[in-house]
């Protein structure tokens, strides 16, 4: 069964290929909310928010009366030439609920100090050299400073941002940072959401914790967690064990099921499992559910919420939430001082947790008493 995000990606799928293809010319009209909801069977609020992404990301235009219209240009194959002091631009991969946290917290204290903002993403996960690309064109369209979520860590981006840096032209990373380039960043305290998450479960008396995500450590937020995962052990003088790292997506060329029946088969099994976001949760629960598991009877997981699972989830998680409206507000901030002053100083902002968490009731939004 697909949850919210998942109903709203397929849309948003559906519609932007339907543009890419020409199906959809510009300028033409696109199905209504309502006629979303027959043709997928969804509730409305679920086409409402993926009309509401696609709009914010530059592929369709909504005119009051009339409905909603393909916009002028592909986001991703067009760029518009902008050449405005008083315009700077957002960048995502991909727009999520945290995304859509960040770009509110950064438009509004934009909108505060008389600039305005222009939202673009790809609706897709980047490869490398169309990340790069895409980045190229928005910095070329003539806006007065970036706000770049960037995806893929390699040579080619990095040497882009360090020139955009040369030139003094405003860019700040946001999410996540490439730990090579001298430039701003503002992004969450990866590692203290790890810590936090790991001590939690070791407070409530696990001591066989395993981690558990897409473990790709060329990310700043996934080594960001890892450290904090591993700080929480030592502080616990705990022993950190490799092999109860897992890989959910490639993991000696196994499906996620085998690697947590690999890990789950153990001698000595973890009793809890720290989840690197709230997807990665949903994978583990899915998989230790069809391996006879009961959740958390027989094993608790914790997991970073940028999608705010738990007010649809099957089992009971213990999550702790990424601050996103913060983030997008100090990205803002960042921005603002490096127009105004293209020499100021590099700043490096790590935002931390300002959410009560706690772990999420099956089915409600609600949280229980313990928390993290």
């Amino acid at each position: 069964m697909m949850n919210n995000s998942d109903i709203c990606d397929r849309i948003k799928k559906e519609i932007t290929e339907a543009i890419l293809s020409g199906e959809l010319a510009e300028g033409t009209r696109v199905p209504s909310e309502i006629a979303l909801v027959k043709k997928h069977g969804v509730a409305r609020n679920q086409t409402r928010q993926a009309l509401r992404d696609l709009q914010m990301a530059g592929w369709l235009v909504r005119r009051r009366g009339s409905g909603t219209y393909v916009a002028p240009g592909s986001p991703v194959g067009f760029v518009g030439d902008v050449q405005r002091n008083d315009m700077v631009a957002l960048v995502f991969p991909r727009m999520s609920r945290y995304a859509r946290e960040v770009a509110d917290g950064f438009m509004q204290n934009m909108s505060e100090s008389g600039f305005h903002t222009i939202t673009y993403n790809l609706c897709s996960r980047p490869d490398a050299s169309s990340e790069f690309a895409y980045l190229k064109r928005v910095q070329d369209s003539g806006v007065a400073g970036l706000v770049a979520w960037i995806e893929n860590n390699c040579s080619q981006i990095r040497q882009l941002l360090a020139g955009l840096r040369e030139r003094r032209f405003p860019v700040v990373q946001v999410d996540r940072y490439l730990p090579e380039v001298e430039a701003d960043f503002v992004v969450s305290d990866n590692e203290d959401l790890g810590y936090r998450l790991t001590k939690a479960l070791i407070d409530r008396g696990h001591r066989v914790i395993a981690l558990a995500g897409v473990m790709r450590r060329d990310v700043s937020s996934v080594l960001g967690r890892f450290r904090g995962y591993q700080q929480a052990l030592q502080e616990a003088r705990l022993p950190f064990d490799e092999a109860l790292i897992a890989d959910i997506v490639s993991y000696e060329g196994k499906e996620p099921s085998n690697v947590l029946a690999h890990l789950m088969a153990r001698r000595e099994r973890p009793t809890a499992i720290v989840c690197l976001h709230d997807k990665s949760a949903s994978v583990v629960s899915r998989e230790l559910l069809a391996l006879g598991y009961s959740i958390p009877e027989d094993i608790e997981l914790a997991a970073v919420d940028d999608e705010h699972a738990g007010e649809r989830p099957e089992v009971s998680v213990l999550t702790i939430s990424q601050c996103g409206y913060e983030v997008g507000r100090q990205c803002a901030e960042v921005l603002l001082a490096r127009v105004r002053e293209p020499d100021h100083p590099i700043e490096r902002r790590f935002v931390k947790q300002c959410r009560a968490p706690g772990a999420m009731e099956q089915g409600k939004a609600a949280r229980q008493n313990s928390s993290v």
